[in-house]
């Protein structure tokens, strides 16, 4: 290591991710760079053998793998901030950040050393985001993430819907600096924004991950009203900090609640239903309204 500083660090959180762990390391450790490079790796005070399996890689890789142990959950407990500033200083000196979390794994040996080339040679960029396998565990399916060809990613894009997994992104270290004083929020979507609003965000339609999607996920787990309150507070937000045109704001926000309605629909909740038709109305007449004024 250049003056002991890994070039990239990945960032990672596992609760209860043992029977997943294992395709994850073996992702991280595939890896061929011309680069140091270090797994910070969060575990949230999992009650499975989680940790047991961290450990294992640890005293196995310990130049690479770098993990932090909780006594309490963090995320249950209200201790999130101190948690993320643990992750922050164990990788303060590294020039990337990359994610994978642990129940999702890389599948390109390849993946670092051709975003880090990108961003090295492109200081336009902020960050480059690959494409991704989902794995859907409810459907007995796998498909592409996206369908997209290579391109920029503009704000629009990144609120409409996801465009890539969080396991196919690097960024710079710096990028997000400022993030956590300015949003409510740590959300994916939101953190895509600040780097967009921070310079260019590169999509490559290259397969270099596998994203699984099942029962834990919140879209399932989520009462479809909650879900739909959920996601109007997270856009909110974005229209609070970035410069984004109001009556597509509420527009987006319209499809979501309807998006929801279909889906409460579809399990027979007929108040959530009610709640979510009712909400995208309101909000696509505001949007029509802020058009017209």
């Amino acid at each position: 290591m250049r003056d002991n500083r890994p070039i990239v660090a990945i960032r990672t959180l596992v609760y209860n991710h043992e029977i997943y762990l294992r395709d994850y390391f073996e992702g991280i450790i595939m890896q061929q760079t011309s680069f140091p490079f270090i797994a910070v790796i969060h575990d949230d005070c999992s009650t499975d053998s989680s940790a047991k399996i961290i450990r294992e890689y640890a005293d196995k890789y310990p130049e690479i793998i770098k993990p932090i142990f909780e006594e309490q959950n963090c995320y249950q407990n209200g201790l999130w901030s101190e948690a993320n500033k643990k992750m922050e200083d164990a990788y303060k000196n590294a020039k990337y950040i990359a994610y994978c979390e642990g129940d999702d794994y890389w599948t390109d040996p390849k993946k670092l050393q051709r975003q880090v080339d990108f961003l090295e040679t492109h200081p336009e960029y902020v960050a480059i985001a690959e494409n991704g396998l989902v794995q859907n565990s409810v459907s007995n399916t796998e498909y592409p993430f996206n369908l997209d060809p290579s391109h920029d990613v503009s704000m629009e894009e990144a609120i409409i819907k996801r465009r890539f997994p969080t396991a196919g992104v690097l960024r710079r270290k710096e990028a997000l600096d400022g993030f956590n004083e300015a949003s409510r929020y740590s959300i994916d979507t939101i953190q895509w924004c600040w780097l967009i609003s921070r310079g260019k965000l590169r999509y490559e339609n290259i397969i270099s991950s596998v994203y699984r999607k099942g029962e834990q996920g919140m879209t399932i787990y989520t009462e479809p009203f909650d879900l739909a309150k959920k996601v109007e507070q997270w856009n909110l937000e974005i229209l609070r900090i970035f410069d984004i045109k109001k009556d597509f704001m509420y527009k987006h926000i319209a499809q979501s609640f309807y998006d929801c309605a279909k889906s409460a629909l579809r399990r027979c909740h007929i108040f959530s239903t009610i709640k979510c038709s009712l909400y995208s109305i309101a909000y696509a007449t505001k949007a029509i309204l802020v058009k017209i004024c």
